[in-house]
Parts: C-alpha cells; sequence; structure tokens
C-alpha cells in the first residue's frame, strides 16, 4: 500500500497539491494561497505518459517474445551437458576481482592443493576473505575489556568494609586532583 501511494504520488504529483498546500500554510501561515506552480500539471502529465508507454513497450516485448517460441535454459552452462550446483558461480568469483583490487586491506587467506602425478584423484583451492575490523579491531578490544572487568569484578566481593576503603580512596584521589589544580 506503501509503494503503490510513492508510485502515486510520483506519477501524478499534481493530485496531491492541495494537501500539500494545506500543511505549508499550517506550518507557515505567510505561504497560505500558493497557487498550483505551473510545471507540476506538466510534470504529472509527462510521468503519466511515461508509464504508459513503459507498460505498453514491456506487454509488447512480452508478446513478441512469447509468439518467437520463447524458451527457459540454463544460463552460463559453458557447454556442459548437465552442470551440477558444483559447477555454478560463487560470490567470491563474481568479487575475486574487486578482492584483489583492495587485497592490502582485506588480506584474503589463500588455500591451494594441487593436483599431483598423472591421474589425480583430489584437488583444493580454497579463497576466504576474513573480516578485517572483527579480527583485527573488535576481538582485540573485546579481549581487553572482559580482562579489565574480570579484574574490576575481584573487587566487588560482597564486604561492605572495602567498599568503604574504595569510596576514600576515590575521595582522597579527587581532593589530591583539586588541591594540584585540576578540574575533578
Amino acid at each position: 500500500m506503501l509503494a503503490g501511494s510513492c508510485v502515486t504520488i510520483g506519477l501524478a504529483p499534481i493530485l496531491f497539491w492541495p494537501a500539500i498546500s494545506r500543511a505549508v500554510g499550517v506550518w507557515h501561515p505567510a505561504w497560505i494561497g500558493g497557487e498550483t506552480p505551473a510545471p507540476l500539471g506538466t510534470i504529472s502529465a509527462a510521468h503519466v505518459g511515461l508509464a504508459i508507454l513503459a507498460a505498453a513497450a514491456a506487454a509488447f516485448l512480452w508478446r513478441r517474445a512469447q509468439a518467437n517460441g520463447l524458451r527457459r535454459a540454463l544460463t552460463w552452462d559453458c557447454g556442459y551437458a548437465a552442470p551440477t550446483p558444483r559447477m555454478q558461480y560463487t560470490g567470491g568469483g563474481f568479487a575475486a576481482i574487486i578482492t584483489g583490487w583492495f587485497s592490502w586491506i582485506l588480506q584474503p587467506t589463500r588455500t591451494q592443493r594441487r593436483p599431483r602425478g598423472p591421474f589425480p584423484n583430489r584437488a583444493l583451492q580454497l579463497e576466504s576473505v576474513p573480516d578485517t575490523v572483527l579480527e583485527s579491531v573488535i576481538r582485540p578490544v573485546g579481549r581487553i575489556v572482559m580482562q579489565v572487568s574480570t579484574a574490576t569484578r575481584r573487587l566487588q566481593h560482597g564486604r561492605l568494609q572495602f567498599y568503604l576503603v574504595y569510596m576514600l580512596a576515590g575521595l582522597a584521589a579527587t581532593a589530591m586532583i583539586a588541591a594540584w589544580g585540576g578540574t575533578p
């Protein structure tokens, strides 16, 4: 329903001008009584005309394709009689060029086992792109935060006398900072 409303507003903005004009008048009373902009009607007519032409062209092409005996077949079967899912392109295959360009930041890892001997039974080529931000920034920072929080947790043991000592130490540190001219 929202998408249909957006399409309608885009195709015929002239139909919504009165509502927009009233809303603008409520927001800024000096702009009340503005007339419909002249190009708005022309734009609406052009948009509707283009939409009708696009729909007619799509219908014409669909009918022509059906009349010519459109048949569905595999895309990019590369001449194989019976392709399997193992032969499909992957996201890594499509992204290989960009991964090569930005290998200095993406740091891809490659594992390769070349075929050996006259009748090799296995060969392997794997390439993966690690999540650089996760592995280089977030995990190390997370480890540090966990170490600090574990050390801090040792200070919380439930004894009131120690909490009073912590509070007095904090007050003393604040007093020393204030005495040396800093702001606590």
